[in-house]
């Protein structure tokens, strides 16, 4: 694990990220760097902006920086769109605003899918735990 100054620093810009990687890739020249962002939603570039412009500009943003940079780069991101309807359809990437600039920008998109999150008490997907004496319905990642 890397040391130094900033990693008792917090940040939540794409200015603070790429100074961090430009420490790491001058302090470890041999070494190849993944730069992990949880999660797309917290940043705070352009937070006075329209969410969807705020998105567009971070996922053109980290596409610059990963190739410049010559990093890999791996976003979390809630789908926010989905939750809000009341969970009776699956997750599709349409839900995430602006999908079509990070369907351009990105090498893979993955989605994870529990339906016991989604669904709670309606899910249809789910396991049963019995190991503490009670039976606990545990979710199904997909």
């Amino acid at each position: 694990m890397m040391e130094s100054s900033l990693s008792k620093t917090t940040g939540n810009t794409l200015d603070f990220a790429e100074g961090w990687i430009r420490w790491a890739k001058e302090n470890n020249r041999n070494k190849e760097i993944c730069f992990f962002l949880d999660n797309f939603h917290k940043l705070g570039d352009e937070r006075s902006k329209e969410e969807r412009i705020r998105f567009k500009h971070a996922s053109a943003r980290i596409h610059a920086m990963k190739n410049k940079l010559h990093i890999t780069a791996i976003c979390t991101m809630e789908l926010r769109k989905f939750i809000g309807t009341g969970g009776s359809n699956r997750p599709s990437l349409q839900d995430i605003s602006e999908s079509k600039q990070m369907e351009y920008d990105n090498n893979m998109i993955g989605m994870v899918y529990s339906d016991v999150h989604a669904r709670r008490q309606d899910s249809k997907v789910f396991w049963m735990d019995a190991s503490s004496g009670e039976m606990v319905k545990k979710p199904v990642f997909e």
